[in-house]
């Protein structure tokens, strides 16, 4: 099972059904193109659990990953990535410190992350992991920081271009209603680690792995540009993460996530994070 780059679970499957997802927005059809984590953290929460349908928006059935799943997940410790409330580490800083602790005082200031995020990370594995530490930290002004203007734009142009709405898309769109598509995104998150952990003074952390990320083929990232009217030179689609709390060893399968490569730097996927995350969020129509 992989995340939601375009909303399904092949990659391939997921940039060639961008053209009738947009247009199934009216209906809400999240999950129309297949067996997809979908775009609440909870619809498929374990490998062995049936995907949830409901259309709720928070959902509250979150259920550990079997024994076995987290022990998969623990064993691969050595090369695990482990963050709270802290900064990630970076993609070069990985090499020589495999787990960051807690208590180790952050190297940049929010101001600075939002200008690293606006400049675009060195790979799609890093950009991961600063989107996980702002779910864990409700920092959704990173997350929106993250989008890449261009996939913006030309989202915003394919929407026009089959004349969705009656206000031009960059006006359904606008920063503040998908900021707070992101807010109401991260309250459910938030709502799912209350229903895991034993105190609020629990910590959390997303387990990650640099394997966890999966590259696009050319000829979809070609299929993807050619629908946007973009230039990305790759893409890569984020796997199965946990979202664990480390004082009861509680998970719960986090939220997907896509990433887009411009000019030699990563961003958040605009358009897989509209259709897969928080487009459930948005109250358009």
């Amino acid at each position: 099972m992989r995340s939601v780059l375009i909303g399904v679970d092949r990659l391939d499957h997921k940039l060639s059904c961008i053209v009738f997802i947009i247009a199934a927005v009216v209906c809400l059809s999240i999950t129309s193109c297949g067996n997809s984590k979908g775009s609440s953290a909870s619809s498929d929460i374990s490998r062995e659990a049936e995907p949830n349908t409901s259309d709720d928006k928070t959902e509250e059935t979150a259920v550990a990953p079997s024994e076995e799943a987290l022990t998969d997940v623990q064993d691969t410790s050595v090369t695990t990535e482990t963050f709270t409330n802290t900064e990630p580490v970076s993609g070069e800083a990985a090499d020589t410190t495999q787990q960051q602790s807690a208590d180790e005082p952050a190297t940049e200031t929010p101001q600075d992350q939002l200008e690293k995020a606006k400049q675009g990370y060195s790979s799609a594995y890093e950009a991961a992991q600063y989107y996980y530490n702002a779910y864990l930290t409700d920092n959704y002004e990173l997350v929106y920081s993250m989008f890449c203007q261009e996939e913006i734009d030309a989202f915003n142009s394919y929407i026009d271009s089959i004349e969705m709405f009656d206000s031009p898309a960059a006006s359904v769109f606008r920063k503040s209603a998908v900021t707070d598509a992101v807010k109401a995104s991260m309250a459910n998150i938030d709502a799912l680690r209350a229903d895991n952990q034993d105190s609020e003074n629990d910590k959390w952390t997303v387990l990650l792995t640099e394997e966890d990320i999966f590259p696009a083929e050319e000829e979809d990232i070609a299929e993807f540009n050619d629908t946007l009217g973009t230039s990305f030179t790759s893409a890569a689609d984020c796997g199965f993460v946990y979202y664990q709390d480390t004082d009861n060893q509680r998970a719960f399968v986090g939220n997907g996530c896509a990433f887009v490569e411009y000019e030699g730097k990563w961003y958040l996927s605009y358009a897989s994070a509209m259709q897969s995350e928080l487009l459930m969020y948005m109250e358009i129509f």
